[in-house]
């Protein structure tokens, strides 16, 4: 005998699946047609067993579609696929050398913390339960952190480049917002972070990751050379008459003498 309750949940799961239930016919009868079948004078439906449960599953059955369609997870792609950003950073040793880093992050910003803890450099921080994580060393540059501020007055300072200018952060590295397209520093003591760097230059395709130490004497320009010509004295073009001349000066000279010579002879003479 046809039970009408399991027949209504079976009904009701393969309208759900969307088959067919035409293809489901026994003796040309379709599961709906043979819970029709079971339909008594009061309304009810069933069999030997005839009740609100066997009436409201085999209503089940006779749904038309789906009673709670199955619809496919819609994927947020804006969700699952963050836009990545880049930022620039700068660490600026002890010697006088820079770390120059690009880093890459998920997300509309970032913390200055978490950008200097993804740049692959090896770091050594503390995290205080009031002020938030403090950087104690850098690539093994500064303190360690049982004893974080131990050769103060310096410390690794926190900075950001605004307008081509450095500016000391006034909020903590776990608090301060790094935006895409910005650059970050650290400075180890009064030490003064470059300036001729842009978030361009650091995050440009095959851009340095090291910059050395430029003395005073490398910083002072160079003067031009003057390019004002040299008064030099004018060469004077050769003539053969310039060989000449030295042998008839002489030969002038020569003559000059004899004549005295000969007019001084003939006066004595005469005096005679």
């Amino acid at each position: 005998e046809l039970n009408a309750d399991t027949t209504g949940w079976i009904s009701l799961a393969l309208t759900t699946a969307s088959q067919d239930l035409n293809d489901w016919a026994k003796n040309g009868a379709t599961p709906q047609d043979a819970l029709l079948s079971q339909l008594q004078d009061d309304g009810s439906i069933g069999g030997t067993y005839v009740g609100v449960y066997s009436t409201l599953e085999a209503l089940l059955g006779l749904a038309s579609g789906p009673i709670f369609p199955i619809v496919p997870a819609v994927v947020d792609e804006s969700a699952t696929s963050a836009t990545e950003n880049q930022a620039g950073l700068v660490i600026k040793l002890p010697d006088g050398s820079s770390l120059l880093r690009c880093v890459t992050f998920t997300g509309e910003s970032t913390s200055g913390f978490d950008l200097l803890s993804t740049s692959g450099l090896k770091l050594d921080t503390f995290m205080d339960p009031v002020k938030g994580p403090g950087v104690c060393s850098i690539e093994d540059q500064g303190c360690p952190s049982s004893n974080c501020f131990c050769d103060m007055p310096n410390y690794w300072s926190y900075w950001h480049l605004q307008d081509g200018v450095w500016a000391y952060s006034a909020l903590g590295a776990g608090t301060y917002e790094v935006k895409p397209g910005t650059v970050d520093g650290w400075g180890w003591g009064e030490t003064e972070l470059p300036t001729s760097l842009t978030f361009e230059t650091i995050c440009s395709p095959n851009a340095a990751l090291f910059l050395p130490a430029v003395s005073a004497s490398q910083e002072t320009q160079v003067a031009t050379p003057s390019e004002e010509p040299v008064n030099e004295p004018t060469p004077i073009p050769y003539s053969p008459e310039m060989e000449k001349s030295p042998s008839i000066n002489i030969i002038v000279f020569g003559v000059a003498i004899l004549v005295l010579v000969a007019v001084l002879i003939i006066f004595l003479r005469k005096k005679k």
